[in-house]
């Protein structure tokens, strides 16, 4: 993609596989709860719930909440609404598990691609900084710096996440190129200047919204050969 000089990445479903790294973990605890729930149930709530509540704090402006505080928010929604009794052990153990995501296969050697050929890069996410630096050593790959909700206080797709590469590394907005695993944060992206690429993992459908991505890919794979053309 041409001018592009840097590029972030979302890391929840882009370049961590939440969903895969958490599944066997929520499996094992609920079966230890003694729950009739389908896991695959639970997690969809839990994860829209931890998303849901991103956005109404930064809605409600009544200040920050970490993105750990969120999610374990969501998890105690998630447990009232299936009427399940977990420990302080669990709760622990599946917040925690945040702090541990596996990333995707594909993303480790695209990763050290991109660094060959001189892109500056960033994970650009709604993670605490603690959390994304705790993912980023499971990489094993150098990152120029870490744009966080932390950062500015407030949540995806809030143009103040996207502003602050353009801040950061003094660069023009479409001289940035931001990799998202989602529509809302395509959607985010696009809106405030960026060269949007959506890794559509899922082959899902794209939101009716007139901010639509530059590029659609599958994996990170395809995503180093639209850099290269």
């Amino acid at each position: 993609m041409a001018g592009v000089k840097g590029i972030t990445f979302d890391v929840f479903g882009t370049l961590f596989d939440w969903h895969g790294s958490l599944i066997p973990r929520v499996e094992s605890i609920l079966r230890e709860s003694g729950a009739a729930v389908n896991v695959e149930s639970f997690m969809t709530v839990w994860r829209t719930k931890q998303l849901s509540y991103t956005q109404i704090n930064t809605m409600l402006g009544k200040g920050w909440m970490s993105f750990r505080e969120i999610t374990e928010r969501a998890l105690r929604y998630t447990v009232k609404a299936f009427a399940i009794s977990f420990s302080s052990n669990a709760f622990s153990e599946l917040i925690s598990a945040w702090y541990e995501l596996k990333p995707f296969p594909d993303v480790i050697p695209a990763l050290r691609r991109l660094r060959e050929m001189g892109y500056m890069l960033a994970p650009l996410s709604n993670g605490d900084n603690d959390m994304l630096e705790s993912l980023v050593r499971r990489l094993d790959v150098r990152f120029d710096a870490i744009f966080s909700a932390e950062n500015v206080g407030v949540y995806k797709p809030h143009p103040a996440i996207y502003e602050q590469a353009v801040r950061r590394w003094s660069l023009r907005p479409e001289e940035i190129m931001h990799v998202a695993g989602s529509p809302f944060d395509a959607i985010g992206s696009k809106s405030y200047g960026l060269k949007t690429v959506w890794v559509n993992r899922q082959s899902s459908v794209f939101d009716e919204f007139d901010q639509k991505p530059d590029s659609i890919v599958r994996d990170f794979e395809e995503l180093v050969g639209i850099l290269r053309s």
